[in-house]
């Protein structure tokens, strides 16, 4: 058909880039213009910053659980015509192995071995990211609190990190992209020309958090105070693991609610 996907394998190099298939866009762009969906989500404050974005730039958007980094990332990756890459999927997908294997997602002896032989795809199609694990399309079953955890769980491994971020820099060199993760401008990107550290109130992010579980159906019967408890340990978890932590780059530019 017309649709046209670009596709990174971690086994697999594409001679097929996003430079050859979506548009580039140059210009300013302001940030302030950038809302939530949800009922009575505070707006980021943004006002005064704009972008101009050239070929072969990379923004890198870093913030925790539920600070609404890939909301930002998406929306702006739209208007500006260029990707966006949302990595914690790719943990996410990871995670989902080791469960369905049976395997506890902490557990780096085991981990290990599992995912230097796991495929993870990113497939691209009409600007949409698809996530491919060992072929089989997981995009709709990743989002659950099981495999959330799970994912902060096998994050914490660097064997798992080490093999993801070379795909994720490897799509980074290629294209002009938007990034969001914990890492992102400190350890994935650190060269990224912009840098913004999104942060939130636990509280606020918890009731966004809630608001898209309930959305889409998974929010398993867990209440608002179980969501803030989960945001805060994995913000725990996130912040202090001894590999690529959840941090804040020195020259990322701070962006809160208001």
């Amino acid at each position: 058909g017309s649709e046209m996907c670009i596709r990174d394998r971690l086994h697999i190099s594409s001679e097929q880039t996003a430079d050859t298939v979506l548009p580039k866009l140059t210009g300013d762009i302001v940030l302030s213009h950038v809302t939530f969906s949800y009922p009575g989500a505070a707006e980021p404050a943004l006002s005064d910053i704009s972008l101009h974005i050239r070929p072969g730039q990379r923004v890198a958007i870093i913030g925790g659980t539920g600070a609404g980094k890939s909301t930002i990332a998406k929306s702006l990756a739209k208007r500006l015509g260029i990707m966006h890459l949302d990595t914690g999927a790719m943990y996410r997908a990871a995670g989902k192995k080791a469960l369905d294997l049976g395997i506890n997602p902490a557990d780096r002896d085991r981990i290990a071995p599992m995912i230097a032989s796991t495929h993870i795809d990113v497939v691209f199609c009409a600007g949409v990211q698809r996530v491919f694990l060992d072929g089989v399309d997981i995009t709709d079953k990743i989002r659950t609190q099981d495999v959330s955890k799970a994912a902060s769980d096998i994050g914490t491994i660097p064997e798992v990190r080490v093999k993801l971020v070379e795909l994720q820099r490897g799509i980074a060199e290629r294209n002009s992209i938007i990034m969001d993760g914990r890492d992102i401008g400190s350890y994935v990107l650190p060269d990224a020309e912009f840098k913004f550290y999104i942060t939130a109130d636990v509280k606020e992010r918890a009731r966004r958090r809630m608001f898209d579980l309930r959305r889409s159906g998974t929010d398993g019967g867990r209440t608002y105070e179980d969501i803030e408890r989960e945001i805060a340990n994995r913000d725990r978890v996130d912040s202090t693991r001894e590999f690529a932590p959840l941090k804040r780059a020195a020259d990322a530019i701070p962006v809160s609610y208001t």
